[in-house]
């Protein structure tokens, strides 16, 4: 287990921006990306940047230019006109002024309360609670399975695994493992224990949930926000320093986000970044806290002047409260927001152009305003750490942002060579008419790879591939053509190192070549130079698969397997090609669930975040199978950078109701007969009837005696005792 990371002081009503605590964030992230490995040089191509001139295809879905500019400056004009107000008329000469009669005060004038805000309806439809799977995934179209049951009947569970050691888990700190390292999926008791007394809102279990960096949020039934993780940069939204309790405790332990009443703001959906957490209302409405990260430190939250660098306090974000907000993706250090009519606004850090617009660097604070891109007719917005996606209403897929491993999968004439697509960008393989028609559903990313979840329950991935992050085995052809090109480049590179050497010799073959300070170099001296020179002129590419390639998965059983608790004992029972109907992507991990309710995990886990026991790496697509997930049917897969969370149902949920129903009853029993036993007994001539003991004191008994004459005045009838 990797070694925990020293602990700072929690978020507090006194945090101070110019001394910004520790970052909640992944504990594998790379260099920062502006010093990202170069790509392979293309033969008889320039390598440059895309440039918005009009590198890569353009299609109906992109706005003209001057069509997105004049829409920009009637809505800046409109903003700036409402911030700076207008001025107010002087009242008129002609017109005299009221007087109050007989001296007495005028009426106040009682402020309305706010109206709700109206729903914009348009291309995209509002999402609800309890709904696990992407909208046109292909669950509905497999007739052969169960339908979902409702969340009364079956209560979603959560399942926690990872690293927990800065209460990522959400297990709290009462337990000594709770911080440790969980290796295999484990039900989290605390949500059970919520639903099973019937605590408000979680009677259906979680509504929805993801997971950030370092910290997790949940929905419950009615809409509440609950988070869990670190809190240095305001990520959870609440205080984690109170009296009498520590930090640890209060990040560990699942607590409700502050300031979201429940009157003016029902969650549906939640999203979340490195340290950045954010809400989607019943109406479409987002509110927004923590704070965003650049290469060289805390970025903001807003960018305005004198403002905070972290947001504790849930807020509106500016341009997006016109909006219906329908899906947010989320990226390391910035997002995507969808609207109901198609539009896409991005915010946050901008440094690899995942924003999809310019950043100056110097004026990198202006990314954290959400501004809409040159995209219309949009239905689904994706994103990884530093690259984006949006695809429009005929299923073609634009991206955009650092593409040092081909994660965006833009080919080479739409000018996928570059290491940065600085503007939305046509991913032609991913079109539907490639597809047999089958359009992408849902995309999730991590740093350099990416995942495309389609409507026929397909997957496909491209980007890094040397911790098998894109779940294709070594023997695939797309590995072995990334392993050749890395061997063609060696040799090449071997070749040029002893052309190196040999121009330091002389005909003797004797060094000549001489250091700064004028001395012949030494043997070891040229052959370290020759190897440095070589290896600039000679840079060996990235391992990575280009364009996306369909990944492959194990077939699965038709029906569940009551008594089965192994994984290879499963293997044998497994008949039915495999449907993917969600999707899940970390720093360099992937998850897949299935129609079936299986989940599915690969690539890099060094934190056990892959839920696969001690296996650290694991090259394809591998059922998590152990015995808390033995008899559950899994509905949605989530993942961090160290910790990841299922959420899944009992598939014997109606065993487990009825179960929970003859508690309930004799729990409701048992309290009963207890406030039953303690309420005095009153005979039929009102008389309070005595236990014969001779010891008792009169004034006890003249107490006894009034307590029960005044307990049968109250009574509509009497109790007769036989």
């Amino acid at each position: 287990m990797p070694p925990r990371r020293a602990r700072a002081s929690s978020v507090s009503s006194t945090t101070s921006a110019s001394n910004p605590l520790r970052r909640s964030s992944r504990a594998s992230n790379p260099p920062p990306p502006l010093s990202a490995p170069k790509n392979p040089s293309t033969p008889s191509k320039k390598r440059k940047v895309v440039a918005s001139s009009g590198r890569g295809r353009r299609a109906s879905s992109v706005m003209e230019e001057s069509e997105e500019e004049s829409e920009d400056e009637e809505e800046s004009s409109e903003d700036e006109g409402t911030a700076r107000g207008r001025k107010r008329k002087a009242p008129s000469k002609s017109t005299p002024r009221k007087k109050v009669v007989g001296g007495a005060k005028a009426p106040r004038a009682v402020k309305a309360a706010p109206k709700p805000k109206a729903i914009i309806p348009g291309l995209n439809a509002l999402p609800t609670r309890f709904l696990p799977f992407p909208t046109h995934s292909s669950f509905p179209s497999l007739t052969d399975l169960d339908a979902l049951p409702t969340p009364s009947d079956a209560p979603r569970a959560i399942f926690v695994f990872g690293t927990g050691d800065m209460g990522q888990n959400g297990l709290g700190v009462d337990d000594p493992k709770a911080l440790d390292e969980i290796t295999r999926p484990r039900r989290h008791v605390g949500f059970v224990t919520k639903f099973e007394e019937g605590e408000e809102g979680w009677e259906g279990g979680v509504a929805d949930l993801v997971c950030g960096g370092m910290h997790t949020l949940a929905v419950d039934g009615e809409g509440r926000v609950w988070s869990w993780g670190i809190n240095d940069n305001a990520a959870l939204g609440r205080l984690t320093t109170k009296p009498g309790f520590t930090s640890e405790e209060l990040e560990a332990t699942p607590g409700l986000v502050e300031n979201l009443p429940l009157e003016s703001f029902k969650a549906v959906r939640v999203a979340a970044g490195d340290s950045v957490s954010l809400a989607i209302s019943e109406r479409g409405e987002v509110r927004a806290w923590g704070s965003f990260r650049a290469a060289e430190g805390l970025l903001g939250f807003d960018g305005s002047a004198g403002s905070s660098k972290t947001q504790l306090v849930p807020t509106a974000l500016r341009n997006l409260d016109k909006h219906t907000i329908v899906q947010i993706a989320t990226g390391d250090d910035h997002f995507l927001a969808l609207t109901s009519t198609g539009m896409v606004f991005a915010c946050g850090n901008g440094e690899q152009h995942q924003l999809g617009r310019k950043i100056i660097q110097r004026h990198k604070e202006h990314g954290l305003t959400p501004e809409r891109l040159a995209l219309k007719n949009i239905v689904l917005v994706g994103s990884g750490s530093y690259h984006s996606f949006a695809v429009d209403q005929k299923g073609e897929v634009y991206a955009w942002g650092l593409n040092s491993y081909h994660q965006t999968g833009v080919s080479d004439e739409d000018g996928g060579y570059a290491d940065v697509i600085q503007t939305p960008t046509l991913v032609a393989s991913l079109s539907p008419s490639k597809h047999d028609g089958a359009r992408v559903v849902q995309i999730a990313g991590g740093v350099h790879h990416s995942l495309f979840l389609f409507s026929n329950g397909e997957v496909w991935a491209c980007g890094r591939s040397d911790g098998h992050e894109v779940g294709l085995p070594d023997d695939h052809a797309e590995m072995v053509a990334s392993n050749e090109r890395k061997q063609e480049a060696k040799r090449a590179r071997a070749e040029r190192e002893q052309q190196e050497l040999a121009s330091m010799r002389g005909e003797d073959g004797a060094v000549t070549r001489t250091n700064e300070d004028g001395s012949t170099m030494t043997s070891e001296e040229a052959a370290l130079a020759a190897a440095e020179a070589a290896a600039r002129g000679v840079p060996l590419p990235n391992d990575y698969i280009p364009l996306p390639t369909r990944l492959s998965f194990p077939k699965e059983p038709k029906e569940w397997q009551r008594d089965v608790k192994r994984a290879d004992d499963l293997d044998d029972f497994c008949t039915e090609e495999t449907h993917i109907v969600q999707i899940a992507a970390g720093t360099r991990h992937n998850f897949a669930v299935s129609a079936r309710g299986y989940a599915y995990s690969w690539g890099v886990g060094a934190s056990a975040q892959l839920g696969q026991g001690p296996e650290e790496e694991v090259e394809e697509p591998t059922r998590i199978f152990n015995t808390a997930l033995s008899g559950v049917r899994v509905l949605r897969a989530e993942t961090g950078g160290q910790h990841s969370v299922i959420v899944g149902i009992d598939r014997d949920y109606e065993d487990k109701k009825a179960e929970r129903e003859k508690k309930r009853k004799e729990k409701e029993e048992a309290e009963a007969a207890a406030k039953k036993e303690a309420e005095p007994v009153v005979n039929g001539t009102g008389e309070a009837e005595q236990d014969g003991d001779a010891k008792m004191a009169d004034g006890e008994e003249e107490k006894k005696e009034g307590d029960a004459a005044h307990l049968v005045e109250e009574a509509k009838e009497p109790v007769v005792v036989v």
